[in-house]
């Protein structure tokens, strides 16, 4: 009778843990799947016809008013924030600009002239190589960055899972605390993904022309090959 006690106690805590943890990965699931739905939602839009250079030069605005709020101590730039912003914006925008003319703007003024500047030497890529394939060649980029960094993101969420549990023992929820975190997290990712689209819109790789190229051909001949059928 002890022992079945206490084999007793022991499967009603190995239950009661279990219990736990199933509820904890539920809370982590509901977490983890509002944010892919999210980010399924935004590569799906890069996939559509309505897709533009508008959305592309969206994320460039995006990631330099990043950058700069980052870099700013106060309502305008100062010396050291200037330095600070040049820093954060050339990890990611190999730009020729001038960041001393900064000082005394808004973040918000800073990050305009630099948007318009890094633009303006976009468009000039976009017009050497056509509308077509400069917008087909930012969508590849856009997506690329998309799946990367989500990719990163799952696996920073799998590890996250692994030493959450933790936090219960200072008395606080996991799954809070695991929301709180994957939050975070998920910050980062949308950064990641603005900045990357950034690193490659002014470094674009040869096969990214060639992929393009080679898309198109294919193309036409699926659609040359339908109309004989269609005869």
């Amino acid at each position: 009778p002890i022992f079945k006690r206490v084999i007793e106690r022991a499967q009603a805590a190995c239950e009661a843990e279990s219990f736990a943890s199933r509820k904890y990965l539920l809370g982590f699931d509901d977490a983890s799947n509002r944010q892919r739905e999210i980010i399924y939602q935004t590569r799906n839009s890069a996939l559509e016809k309505s897709f533009s250079f508008s959305n592309i030069d969206a994320v460039l605005r995006d990631a330099v008013m990043s950058a700069c709020a980052a870099a700013s101590e106060g309502e305008t730039f100062g010396a050291q924030s200037a330095k600070s912003a040049e820093k954060n914006i050339l990890e990611f925008l190999p730009l020729n600009f001038d960041f001393g003319t900064l000082v005394g703007k808004t973040p918000a003024e800073a990050s305009r002239e630099i948007s318009d500047s890094a633009l303006c030497v976009l468009n000039q890529k976009r017009g050497l190589f056509g509308e077509k394939d400069s917008l087909e060649i930012e969508r590849r980029i856009f997506l690329e960055a998309v799946d990367k960094n989500w990719q990163e993101h799952l696996w920073r969420l799998e590890c996250m899972q692994d030493y959450i549990y933790l936090r219960g023992y200072e008395q606080k929820n996991p799954v809070s605390e695991f929301k709180i975190e994957a939050f975070k997290s998920f910050r980062e990712l949308l950064t990641g993904i603005n900045e990357d689209v950034c690193r490659s819109l002014f470094d674009v790789p040869e096969d990214f022309y060639e992929a393009a190229a080679e898309a198109e051909v294919s193309k036409s001949a699926r659609l040359k090959k339908r109309a004989k059928i269609s005869r």
